[in-house]
C-alpha cells in the first residue's frame, strides 16, 4: 500500500470528523491531511465558506501545541462559528478571502 504524500508546505485540508461542545467551547476533531496549522489562525469551512479561528490545539493525547502539520490527528478549539454551521465531512481550509 502506497501511503499519501504528506505536504506540510501545501494548502490546508483538515476534513472534520467529528465536533462537540463542551461548557459554552466548540471543539472540532480532524486530521491534517495538508499543509498546518498555528493558534489564532483564521480558516475557511467548505462548503459553507464560513470563517472561523482556532484558539488552541491539542494533540490526540489531549496535550495543547502551539502549532500541528500534515499527518497529525487533533482536537480544535474554536470561535466565530456556531455548532449547526460545521458538519462532519466538512473541510477546514486556509482562510479563502478571495471567495464571494
Amino acid at each position: 500500500m502506497v501511503l499519501p504524500e504528506r505536504k506540510p508546505m501545501g494548502p490546508l485540508r483538515i476534513p472534520v470528523i467529528d465536533k462537540f461542545k463542551d461548557m459554552g467551547k466548540l471543539y472540532v476533531y480532524g486530521k491534517v491531511e495538508s499543509g498546518s496549522i498555528i493558534e489564532d489562525h483564521t480558516v475557511t469551512i467548505l462548503p459553507n465558506r464560513q470563517k472561523m479561528v482556532i484558539r488552541e490545539i491539542f494533540n490526540a493525547k489531549d496535550q495543547r501545541m502551539p502549532f500541528a502539520c500534515a499527518g497529525e490527528n487533533v482536537k480544535m478549539l474554536v470561535k466565530n462559528i456556531d455548532e449547526e454551521d460545521i458538519s462532519r465531512g466538512d473541510m477546514v481550509c486556509n482562510n479563502l478571502n478571495y471567495c464571494q
